[in-house]
């Protein structure tokens, strides 16, 4: 069960009525659940009421009431979701019949409270009871001693059918306090938060320097060994050139065949030279093809067995295109690191892809030039 207590502390006449009768916003407040809230009204002018005290305690005592008295008291009651106006009224002639404190006014609250961390409502369920606390026959302040505020807490949770709260020297916290106190728990939490997220941020940023270093580091020796790969590529060129004018200058020599052998022994002869050229060439221009797209993709081996499709003109690596050996395996990153580093090797690869490219253009281009060569 719930449970509950009373304080009672002196009434701000002005503000107590613009609270308890909801006639100001306040932003602890919900309105959509203020329907929910119930009152009863047995005195509606308590400047009035005050007044009339006034005159009863001057009349009675023959002396005017103190500045500092407090004969009009209000009592904050904590109550639960269905704890009805009945309820609270039958605790009021409780009140009157053991002390003869009377009651003026109840209100129930059941639409403050705060909004968490979460963003979950938690409502602060409360009654407010306005009492005029003096002692109409003799016309003084009505005084009740320890045991009678433990007795009366005890009435509180009897009429109320909850549990009674136990004795604490804890302050008791206002609407405005409550407030202020939920919402200092929720920054502090919110703080907690920031501090965690600021954590968690400062830890990816230190994994994703390292992953860039680490994929710099790679870069580099990629373009590094790009680069020998290109001076090997310009002297197998230039070492293919020279062998073509090689054997350009042999034929021009041995024009003279011609005239020793006749025309058709001339050409049996030149054949035969081409064949053996053609099929050196072809040696070289395998171990080229493996120098070239093989040895960056770190599939260079001597078994590797490099052929030609005449049909679609390709050289094959163990029966496989170029295009096939190139061609990237597909994998899915998971997490932002893996994804940093598909991203990587997806730039190096473009940046083969363009190297690959203007190597085949240069000779496409030397091999035209080579074809507009008078023999």
């Amino acid at each position: 069960m719930s449970k509950t207590s009373i304080h009672i502390e002196p009434c701000k006449i002005g503000s107590s009525e613009q609270h308890n009768q909801r006639l100001k916003h306040l932003d602890y407040v919900r309105p959509d659940l203020s329907h929910q809230n119930e009152s009863w009204v047995g005195v509606a002018d308590l400047p009035a009421h005050l007044e009339q005290l006034r005159t009863l305690v001057k009349g009675k005592t023959g002396r005017a009431m103190q500045a500092k008295a407090t004969p009009i008291r209000e009592g904050v009651i904590v109550i639960r979701q269905d704890t009805t106006i009945e309820q609270l009224k039958g605790l009021a002639d409780a009140i009157e019949q053991r002390w003869g404190i009377k009651t003026l006014q109840i209100y129930t609250h059941k639409d403050e409270g705060h909004t968490d961390s979460e963003g979950a409502w938690k409502p602060n369920l409360h009654a407010h009871i306005v009492f005029d606390w003096v002692n109409h026959d003799t016309g003084k302040s009505i005084k009740l001693s320890k045991q009678d505020m433990a007795e009366m807490q005890t009435m509180v949770a009897d009429c109320l059918q909850m549990v009674r709260g136990e004795s604490s020297d804890i302050k008791h916290l206002g609407a405005i306090q409550y407030k202020n106190q939920a919402e200092g728990l929720r920054l502090q939490t919110l703080k907690d938060q920031t501090m965690k997220e600021e954590e968690a941020r400062a830890q990816a940023q230190a994994e994703a320097k390292q992953v860039e270093q680490v994929a710099s580091k790679q870069i580099l020796a990629e373009c590094k060994m790009f680069g020998g790969l290109a001076n090997d590529y310009k002297k197998a060129f230039k070492g293919s050139e020279e062998r073509r004018e090689s054997i350009t200058a042999q034929r021009i020599e041995d024009g003279g065949l011609l005239e020793e052998l006749g025309l058709k022994g001339a050409f049996k002869s030149f054949w035969g030279e081409c064949k053996d050229w053609f099929r050196d060439f072809g040696n070289r221009l395998g171990d080229l093809a493996l120098l070239i797209w093989a040895s960056p993709r770190g599939v260079m081996d001597k078994g590797v067995r490099c052929t030609a499709d005449r049909v679609r003109g390709k050289l094959l690596l163990d029966g496989q295109t170029i295009e096939q050996v190139r061609a990237p395996k597909v994998v899915v990153p998971t997490s932002d690191i893996q994804r940093q580093a598909q991203a990587v090797r997806e730039r190096n690869a473009g940046q083969a892809r363009d190297i690959d490219r203007r190597r085949e253009q240069h000779v496409l281009q030397k091999r035209q030039e080579r074809r507009g060569r008078k023999i």
